[in-house]
């Protein structure tokens, strides 16, 4: 059984990663070909799309599959993808680090919160649009986070709810191998870069189990690729490399916020450079 779901979770990884990038794609218009910030993008999109579907609709076993194969679609269509291109020389070490952790999402030990309000609110999702009003009843509610709309469309059966964290765990991985791709591609180290590096050993020894910091890693983890990229921002001369990196500041800012609230202070970071550039526009039109 062990064997059987050790299986089934890495052929979920390739699918559901692939699936998701498939979304990400569509609104990486203006950015160059990178299949991790497709994953980050997705996994957003997801949210949100399930987020006002179940204003008027309950999150049904059909829509979930739909989800996932209009992804997997849209991947096909948008790249070329050769299999056996997972298993190149230079895919290896992340191949192994996937390996590595799949143990720690199998015996995962779940957050505190989880049976409190995490599960009910996800399963919720499953049996009834939106009803409004649900903090009267329980003040947990009124805490939720967006994050939790998205363990909606993972929910296998009553009895198994690992899957349920696989967004978090695909995030995860995907922020991991982000970080060692952008950092060794690099032929000249940056400030960018050394940032990217303190992170990755401070994640790769702290967070060993990670259901167990429920919805604080995805914010922690859209939080720091937003400083990752407004340092990006600070580092390059190039037009078209700023709009890049601001266009993923922003977005990655306004969704660690609504992830979490306490992350509200990241949001001053796309703010700055907005009114910087505008103010510096104001006095060169003033000056002219």
């Amino acid at each position: 059984m062990f064997f059987f779901e050790i299986l089934l979770f890495y052929i979920s990884i390739i699918l559901v990663s692939l699936s998701i990038s498939g979304y990400g794609r569509l609104i990486n218009f203006q950015i160059r070909d990178n299949f991790f910030i497709d994953i980050f993008l997705g996994l957003i999109f997801i949210t949100l799309t399930i987020t006002i579907f179940h204003f008027f609709y309950s999150i049904n076993i059909i829509f979930s599959f739909s989800i996932f194969i209009f992804g997997l679609i849209i991947f096909f269509h948008k790249r070329k993808f050769n299999f056996l291109r997972l298993f190149e020389k230079k895919n290896i070490f992340g191949l192994i680090i996937i390996f590595l952790y799949v143990p720690m999402f199998i015996s995962q030990k779940y957050h505190e919160d989880f049976g409190y309000y995490h599960l009910p609110y996800a399963l919720g999702f499953l049996e009834q649009k939106i009803i409004f009003g649900y903090a009267n009843i329980d003040q947990s509610y009124v805490y939720n986070s967006i994050w939790l709309n998205l363990y909606s469309i993972f929910f296998l059966d009553d009895k198994n709810f690992n899957f349920l964290t696989f967004p978090s765990y695909l995030l995860f991985l995907s922020f991991i191998l982000f970080s060692i791709n952008q950092i060794i591609s690099k032929k000249r180290i940056l400030i960018s870069d050394y940032y990217l590096i303190t992170i990755l050993f401070y994640f790769i020894l702290k967070f060993t189990r990670i259901s167990e910091f429920g919805v604080d890693l995805p914010s922690i983890i859209f939080s720091i690729l937003a400083i990752y990229f407004f340092l990006k921002f600070s580092e390059t001369s190039l037009v078209e490399e700023k709009k890049m990196n601001f266009f993923l500041l922003t977005i990655f800012s306004i969704f660690a916020m609504l992830i979490k609230l306490s992350t509200l202070p990241i949001i001053l970071l796309p703010l700055y450079i907005f009114f910087k550039k505008f103010n510096y526009q104001k006095f060169s039109i003033t000056n002219s």
